[in-house]
Formats: structure tokens, sequence, C-alpha cells
């Protein structure tokens, strides 16, 4: 043996005396060489009495079982240990599927969030210049309506209504464009259903409503209503006689004619209708708007403006009578017309309505019913 090795035999015996270790005792090596401080290569053996190898064996024994996830957890990262990824090229960029798609996806959303956002501010933009353009044609409805309302001859409409009871002023709006909305729009209010049947006149086929404005009134006919408001405005204080009129209260009705329904009803009394039966139609009664004996009784000047098709003539008839003599025999009938205007006292013109009759080719006519009211009664 080799001096080394005698050394190390003569320690490993000095240490068992040294410790009186038994039989029961074991010495088992640690398999680990260390440098001594002399620099000589010292195979240790750890020294493990037997009742401590008794003890870490039923230690063992009572370890709890290792799961499956533990032992899938384990592998896993055996795995990762043993295996090592090669290197990816600087110039070589990885792309994650998911990611990838998810890029796109969010690219898409951002393109069609764009999208959107350029739709809601062309629609935003559209509905600014719609908006500008409805207060553009409410301002020109509303000069217009004032200049022809201060055009008109007061002096000659004062004397006229003091001698004879009213007055006729042809050609009022003189705008082609601006008469047939006015036209439109008395029919659009009927079909929309915002007329009710004349219960004074049932079977006439004409039906009435208060022009009051509200959004929705307003949004089916702006300019019916943008007439009445200047009218109402500006005339009382230039047709006014003896008595003050109020230039912020007014009653405004419109009344829309249809023809078809005056048929219908007329079919439905008779059993049998022809046009000379509509012909024959007589007017109505004569009489005054308002009674003057009544003490509530507001109206003082009443205004017939007439938003007839092109068409219209005297055999269409809705024109006004007025009476001359008790008789008869001198009666001025005043025929409905388009851009016609008719001013008369409330409570002292004696007039009659001539009943409406169209024709075949014009079924439906709107008249505006416009009355000033006194203003130490409002």
């Amino acid at each position: 043996k080799t001096m080394e090795q005698k050394i190390a035999l003569f320690l490993q015996m000095s240490i068992i005396m040294l410790f009186g270790l038994t039989s029961s005792s074991a010495f088992v090596p640690n398999q680990h060489y260390q440098a001594s401080t002399s620099g000589w290569l010292v195979r240790t053996y750890e020294f493990v009495s037997q009742s401590e190898r008794n003890g870490q064996a039923l230690h063992m024994a009572k370890k709890k079982k290792e799961s499956f996830a533990e032992k899938q957890r384990r592998r896993a990262e055996r795995r990762l240990r043993q295996t090592s990824a090669p290197p990816v090229p600087a110039d070589l960029k990885k792309f994650d599927k998911k990611e990838e798609d998810t890029s796109a996806a969010d690219a898409g959303t951002a393109v069609m969030v764009d999208a959107v956002k350029g739709e809601d501010e062309k629609a935003t933009i559209q509905r600014a210049k719609e908006v500008i353009e409805a207060q553009r044609e409410s301002v020109k409805m509303l000069t217009h309506v004032r200049e022809c309302v201060e055009g008109l001859p007061y002096d000659e409409i004062r004397t006229a209504l003091d001698l004879e009871g009213y007055y006729v002023v042809d050609n009022f709006l003189r705008d082609e464009v601006l008469l047939s909305r006015l036209e439109q729009e008395g029919c659009a209010m009927l079909e929309s259903d915002q007329m009710e049947l004349d219960v004074q006149n049932i079977g006439t086929g004409e039906y009435v409503t208060s022009i009051k404005g509200g959004e929705e009134q307003y949004s089916l006919c702006p300019r019916t209503v943008e007439l009445v408001v200047s009218v109402s405005k500006h005339m009382p204080p230039l047709v006014q006689g003896d008595i003050e009129l109020d230039n912020s209260v007014t009653m405004a009705t419109m009344r829309t004619f249809d023809r078809k329904k005056l048929l219908a009803s007329m079919a439905l009394l008779t059993g049998n209708v022809d046009e000379t039966d509509v012909q024959n139609l007589p007017p109505r009664s004569f009489g005054v708007v308002v009674d003057s004996n009544e003490p509530n009784e507001s109206r003082k000047v009443t205004l017939y403006y007439y938003a007839l098709p092109k068409e219209w003539d005297e055999s269409c008839g809705a024109g006004t009578i007025f009476q001359k003599d008790e008789d008869g025999e001198e009666n001025v009938p005043v025929e409905a017309k388009r851009d016609r205007l008719v001013i008369l006292k409330s409570d002292t013109c004696i007039h009659s309505k001539d009943s409406w009759k169209g024709k075949d080719v014009v079924e439906v006519g709107t008249c505006m019913e416009l009355h000033l009211v006194s203003k130490s009664l409002v």
C-alpha cells in the first residue's frame, strides 16, 4: 500500500476506536474527494449509526405519496432541464399564432371603429347641415311672410272692412315653391291622421286641426306653422281699427278637404252618386263667424288663406259669398283661389261658405283659417 492509503487506514481505525463504534454501526463512503490543507487527496467517509439509518428508512416510509399532478410537474421540469432550445437567428422574427391572430383581429377592429367613427362624423356633419338648412328655410319663410304682410295696403283694407266688412288679397305670398309646399303639408297632415272629421259639417269630406306648433306638428307642416306665426305677429297692429288686436295670440285652424271621403259619404246616404249631385251641393246658410253679443268672445278679424292646387277653379267650391241684402240679389261670391287671402270682420260681416266639391283631377284642397283676437279680453 502507498503511504496515503496507510495514513487513511490509520485515521479510520483511530476514529472507530475513539467513538467506540460497535458492529451495529457502519461506515459509508461519501463518494466525494476533498483537498486537505496539506494538499493530499483524502477520501472521506460518512459514519452513520444503524439506528439513524433505520430512522431515515422509517421517515421515507411515512413520506406522503406524490400526486399525479406533482409527478407531471416534476417530469416536465426534468425534461425542461434536459432540453435546450436551439438559438433563434437574430434576423428571424418569431410570431405566436394566437398573438398573430389577436393582432389581426385588433387591427380589423380598429379599422371598423375608425369606419364607424367616420360614419358617425359624416352623419353628424350631415345632420348639422340639415339643421342649418332648416333654420335658413324657417328664417326665409318668416321674413317672406312678414314682408308680404307689411306690403299690404292697410289704409284701403281698413276702409273696406268698415264699409263692406271684407277685403280680398290675391297673390298674397307670390312664391310657387312655397305654395306647393303649403299644399303638400295639408295633404301630409291628412294622410298622417293628424286631422279630425269636422263634426259641424259631417259628410262633407272636411277635416280640421288646430295649428299650435310643437315638435310633432312642426315636423309635418313647418311652413304652415311659420305662416301662422308671422301673420299673427305682424298683421294685428296694421289691420286693427278702433279695437286693439293682440299680436301674441291667434286662433288658427287648418281645414283640408278630401273628395273621396265626400263621395263615400254621399254614396252611403243616397246609394248612387254622380258629378251632377256633387255640383248641386248647396252653399251653407249665412251668418257671422262669432256672435257680437257674446260677452267673452275675443275674435274680431278672420282670415281665410287658400293653399289650393293650380287646377282648383270655381266649380271646385269652397268659396265665400258675402251678403249685401236679405233678398240675396246683390250677394258677392268670392271663389276659392290659389294664394288668395280673404280678410273679414268676425262679428259683423254676414257671409256663407260654399260647399267643397273638388273634381276628378283635384281631390284635395286646404284652407287656413286664422282669427285675430282683441287684446283687452285675452
